[in-house]
């Protein structure tokens, strides 16, 4: 979709399955995911997920996203699980809802095999900041690339396995720990 309004009065604002992609230019896009489906733990405004149902091709899904405004009325901001995913985001304005700050959350949901089900991201950032908790459990990995525009701010202690860059990085008065060493800016 491009330079378009997309809402939803009560359901995820964008859901992929499986080896899809969703690409959005200027978009205005608002989700209310007020009311969990039979299997996910989580509200959220983008689902990302393989449901092992058949009715989806099996492999890695896409979601790029540039310029417009990404607002969630309930939950997380991205929910992945099941899957692998890459998620590229430019110039986007994020609006958080009220009873979450969640940006992202990598984890093991109800669909797959428990123990191999979590969700697997590569964050591309561009000229992009973002804001919120970026969470991940069991089986589930980030790995996070920003360009020299973009910023990323902590907004609570933060743990993370590498980084190849300080220098975008705002501790905020928080810290962040790289491989379980504190780091100084």
């Amino acid at each position: 979709f491009s330079n378009a309004t997309l809402s939803s009065s009560s359901s995820e604002a964008v859901v992929i399955e499986g080896g899809n992609s969703v690409t959005l230019t200027g978009v205005d896009i608002t989700g209310n995911n007020s009311k969990l489906n039979s299997q996910s733990h989580v509200n959220t405004n983008v689902l990302i997920y393989q449901s092992m149902s058949g009715d989806a091709s099996m492999g890695s899904s896409t979601f790029d996203m540039t310029g417009g405004t990404m607002t969630s009325l309930t939950g997380y901001m991205f929910h992945v699980t099941n899957t692998t995913t890459e998620i590229s985001l430019s110039g986007v304005n994020f609006n958080y809802a009220s009873d979450s700050n969640v940006f992202l959350s990598a984890s093991e949901d109800s669909w797959g095999k428990s123990g191999s089900n979590g969700g697997n991201v590569t964050l591309n950032l561009v000229g992009q900041s973002i804001g919120g908790a970026v969470t991940m459990e069991g089986s589930s990995s980030v790995a996070v690339n920003m360009d020299s525009n973009s910023t990323w701010t902590l907004t609570g202690d933060s743990y993370i396995s590498s980084i190849n860059d300080l220098s975008n990085v705002n501790l905020n008065g928080y810290s962040l720990y790289i491989s379980g060493e504190s780091v100084a800016q």
